[in-house]
């Protein structure tokens, strides 16, 4: 099970813009729309809910041509173009008194050619847990690249707020 873990994976100026951006601060935008989302990972029970925002997924015909420029600098540290690019999407999960660990999932199925790139937006105690056998620590600007489809899974907070990501899935 290969997985590449990046620190500092943008620069300080894309990172706290990332932050400012997703936790409502840079007004200058306007504010990030977060949408519901009563099912993750589609299992639907109570506590099980997050916030998302879905940029690009080809597979659905989504495709917000206003909010790609957003994500450039993270498609150009990973050396790609938006022809390479199969979806995006930034999650956030609210803190819920506890740890809560999600359904494990895959992002698709093996041998597709795609990689997952998840980028940790804001520090927090959060984890993602890869094939119930490696857990990595969310870290401000961290990025962590591997076949998406390793079944993995990821938990609330319990330190701040919001714990936020980002999900870039691509052709290699």
């Amino acid at each position: 099970m290969k997985i590449d873990i990046v620190d500092d994976f943008v620069s300080s100026y894309h990172a706290d813009m990332y932050e400012k951006t997703f936790n409502g601060m840079n007004r200058g935008l306007g504010a990030f729309p977060w949408y519901f989302a009563n099912n993750l990972n589609d299992k639907k029970y109570k506590g099980n809910y997050y916030f998302n925002n879905c940029c690009y997924d080809d597979a659905s015909g989504i495709n917000n041509l206003q909010e790609i420029p957003r994500y450039e600098p993270l498609l150009s540290k990973l050396g790609i173009t938006m022809s390479n690019v199969k979806r995006i999407k930034a999650n956030l999960y609210p803190w819920k008194g506890r740890r809560i660990h999600h359904e494990t999932h895959a992002d698709y199925q093996p041998n597709m050619g795609l990689s997952t790139c998840l980028y940790y937006v804001n520090d927090s105690d959060r984890v993602t847990v890869f094939d119930r056998k490696k857990t990595i620590k969310c870290k401000k600007n961290r990025a962590i690249i591997f076949d998406g489809s390793i079944p993995h899974h990821s938990t609330t907070p319990t330190d701040v707020n919001y714990g936020c990501s980002i999900n870039i899935d691509y052709l290699l």
